[in-house]
């Protein structure tokens, strides 16, 4: 689809046809939106794909120590997950920002993760607030959404955090995370040609359910053989098959709403045109000859 098709467009194909409805011109607005909205989409998970694996290892500076004053867990403070996720978010397009609701009774806090083509996705938290030790009550208040910004904006963007306690780990700070060696378990003649099977059905499946299932039950034949290998290759395909259907899906919408459009224009052409030849039929000179006049004239 290209700029052109804008709702104006529509609007103007369609007031020129006779007998055209609104309900008839909202049909294709809708078609239109949600061409779009799709678009929007799918460059919303292109982005954050490569947005989540430049996201640096976070290191565990701040402490939760237990009423003798010994430390007993260490977590990752939310200043530093913010100040090193949002260089790499706004490469990429993101941007965020996060929505208190706090009530008497409980405090709700909403990530809110935007990309600059228009799409945007909510993860949101609900807890009391947090009355442990000597805090006042805006302490506690302020206690419980810092815990929970942590908390969504790790699960959210699938942070690593790392410390003291993650047997050297924090080595990686700073760093992307190194995945483990994937070592494929042996595989038999069988569990090959039933896999390459599977791909091929996955590749010619017509859904995104159907993708979504054949994926699962090679997924689940993989991680019962151990064989992480083929566990990513799996994931990574059902990826660019859900992706290829979307695709696809776009330009079957984006081509039937150009036909659409076509042929409300080429209607249009038509009514104009036949108007055009009853207003100039109506203009025409009579020909007729009063009978009186015909009479004399023969006479």
């Amino acid at each position: 689809m290209t700029d052109k098709t804008t709702e104006a467009a529509l609007i103007d194909a369609f007031i020129h046809i006779p007998g055209a409805t609104v309900d008839g011109m909202q049909l294709l607005i809708d078609m239109r939106d949600r061409d779009i909205a799709a678009a929007k989409e799918i460059a919303f998970f292109k982005a954050f794909t490569g947005m989540q694996a430049e996201i640096p290892a976070i290191a565990k500076t701040g402490d939760i120590k237990d009423n003798s004053g010994k430390v007993r867990s260490r977590y990752a403070l939310f200043e530093d997950i913010n100040e090193a996720v949002k260089p790499v978010l706004a490469k990429h397009g993101f941007g965020l920002f996060f929505k208190e609701e706090i009530t008497p009774n409980e405090i709700r806090v909403t990530l809110v993760i935007f990309h600059e083509a228009g799409h945007k996705l909510e993860w949101g938290a609900v807890l009391p607030a947090d009355n442990s030790g000597a805090k006042s009550p805006i302490q506690a208040i302020g206690s419980s959404v810092s815990y929970m910004k942590r908390y969504l904006m790790i699960g959210a963007l699938n942070v690593t955090t790392c410390g003291e306690d993650d047997d050297g780990v924090a080595s990686n700070v700073g760093k992307k995370p190194t995945p483990p060696k994937d070592e494929p378990a042996a595989e038999t003649a069988q569990f090959a040609q039933e896999w390459a099977d599977g791909l091929t059905a996955m590749q010619a499946a017509k859904t995104e359910e159907e993708v979504k299932r054949i994926g699962t039950q090679m997924f689940n034949k993989a991680k019962e053989a151990k064989n992480r290998v083929r566990m990513n290759e799996v994931a990574a395909e059902v990826d660019k098959c859900k992706k290829a259907l979307a695709d696809k899906s776009q330009k079957q919408v984006g081509s039937a709403l150009e036909t659409a459009i076509a042929e409300i224009k080429s209607e249009a052409s038509a009514g104009q045109a036949k108007n055009r030849r009853t207003v100039d039929k109506a203009n025409e000179p009579s020909m007729s000859v009063p009978v009186h006049e015909f009479a004399d004239a023969r006479g």
